[in-house]
């Protein structure tokens, strides 16, 4: 029964993909039919993680903004929903310990994020530089940028 039901589907349903697959992301984003489809794949497979209007629920990105961890261009968009992302960052608690931790917190905080620093930090940030500048940036860069490859 499954195996006639996906021949169907394959039949009925096979063309358009096909059609699709052979166009560029931006042709199809052109699309009106390929949008509706879109719409309701994204609903279906997506909206569980992103949300109903895209904008991420906890642990998960907002796809409505103009940040992208993975990059935003069309390329990118099709490689995240193809093969899916993971990202690569490491414990470093054990590493640079509990006193590193919060040294590198507030120089990410105060120096490449331009926040202030919670009243009566003690940090050392000329510390949580070095940490940073030895143990963080060569993932995240050393202005914090990141890496789209990495996240």
């Amino acid at each position: 029964q499954w195996e006639r039901e996906v021949a169907h589907a394959d039949e009925k349903y096979g063309p358009i993909f096909a059609k699709y697959a052979a166009m560029s992301v931006e042709e199809v984003a052109q699309d009106p039919q390929a949008v509706k489809m879109g719409a309701r794949l994204f609903a279906n497979y997506c909206s569980i993680c992103h949300g109903s209007d895209a904008k991420g629920s906890l642990g998960f990105p907002n796809l409505a903004d103009q940040d992208w961890r993975w990059g935003g261009d069309a390329a990118s968009i099709k490689t995240s929903i193809l093969n899916g992302r993971i990202a690569a960052m490491p414990a470093w608690g054990q590493a640079i310990g509990e006193e590193g931790v919060k040294n590198v917190a507030a120089f990410v905080r105060k120096d490449l994020a331009g926040l202030p620093l919670p009243e009566g930090t003690d940090a050392d940030l000329s510390a949580g530089k070095n940490v940073y500048a030895q143990t963080c940036a060569v993932c995240h860069g050393q202005g914090g940028e990141g890496m789209a490859a990495l996240g």
